[in-house]
């Protein structure tokens, strides 16, 4: 599986190009407003989830930005990520 980087998302596709996961944001000056994650059932509790934000967290930095959680998820994971509360707005 692959992770990639759409327009407003990040994303994971099977190896048949089939999206099975992702992270949909809307940024707007330089900060991301996390908006909604998404899994697929047969893929839950496996870290799918972890790789989208691993991902990006590397976009924040390279972009030197900032993450307003909003989905439910995102505002947990970031709960639960304190080393990562530089990256919030």
């Amino acid at each position: 599986m692959e992770i990639k980087r759409k327009a407003k998302a990040i994303i994971m596709e099977d190896e048949h190009g089939k999206e099975v996961a992702a992270l949909e944001y809307k940024e707007h000056q330089n900060v991301y407003y996390l908006m909604s994650t998404f899994v697929d059932n047969s893929l839950r509790g496996q870290g799918v989830a972890a790789k989208l934000f691993d991902e990006l967290i590397v976009l924040l930095k390279e972009n030197d930005a900032k993450a307003s959680p909003v989905c439910s998820y995102s505002v947990s994971w970031f709960q639960k990520h304190p080393e990562y509360s530089e990256y919030l707005k």
